[in-house]
């Protein structure tokens, strides 16, 4: 029941291609029936004369607008569940570069300022007025994802990291250091990121040395 794509809307799906005149789903419903699931190579665009086919399985369906699911997941999750078998890396790449670059929806923000606005003030007021008002109210705000709000509420982190991100000046700033420290002839200031950099070939060779020395002992 809840795995039908029941009906198809310009609101929700269909849509036309610019080579195109007719409106289709981009989902591609409806399928065609199919008696036994099976392999198909479709043929994909590329930019030179070789050409290049990526493997799809048309699964067993007796419902032009059954969505793909697996049953013993459905059975516990009881809501809508998409499953689609991932054979070769490409299509991976592809779905999860799709949902990685998405973006946020258009904010109405603008919209309901400029209307709110408008119809509150007098046809003689200086429009350079009614223009600032409408970029007073609507900048420095956005949308935020049901997700993200969640996260707030709950104090949970919205991003995390396996790595640690160090940021690097790249103007040659460095850290002056503690007068009291420092003996005749020193450096006043500290070697920045940059500089570590700059100088790697002889902290190679430092570690190749210390190196040597282990092997020795």
């Amino acid at each position: 029941m809840v795995q039908r794509h029941t009906r198809c809307s310009t609101s929700y799906c269909l849509r036309k291609k610019s080579n195109e005149t007719e409106l289709k789903c981009r989902f591609r419903f409806p399928f065609d029936h199919c008696p036994k699931t099976k392999l198909e190579f479709e043929k994909i665009h590329t930019s030179g004369d070789n050409e290049h086919y990526r493997a799809k399985i048309v699964t067993k369906r007796n419902d032009a607008r059954l969505n793909n699911h697996q049953q013993l997941q459905i059975q516990g999750w009881r809501a809508n569940c998409d499953i689609q078998v991932l054979i070769d890396h490409y299509a991976c790449v592809e779905y999860l570069t799709k949902y990685a670059a998405k973006g946020e929806p258009k904010s109405p923000i603008l919209k309901q300022a400029y209307n709110s606005i408008v119809q509150n003030v007098h046809s003689n007021t200086d429009p350079r007025r009614v223009i600032k008002k409408v970029v007073m109210k609507s900048l420095g705000e956005r949308d935020y994802a049901a997700q993200e709000t969640m996260h707030h509420l709950l104090s949970l982190k919205l991003h995390s990291s396996s790595f640690k991100v160090v940021p690097v000046s790249l103007n040659g700033s460095r850290r002056v250091r503690d007068t009291a420290s420092i003996e005749e002839g020193e450096s006043c200031t500290d070697y920045s990121l940059l500089d570590v950099y700059g100088n790697r070939h002889q902290y190679e060779h430092e570690l190749c040395h210390e190196h040597e020395l282990c092997s020795v002992c």
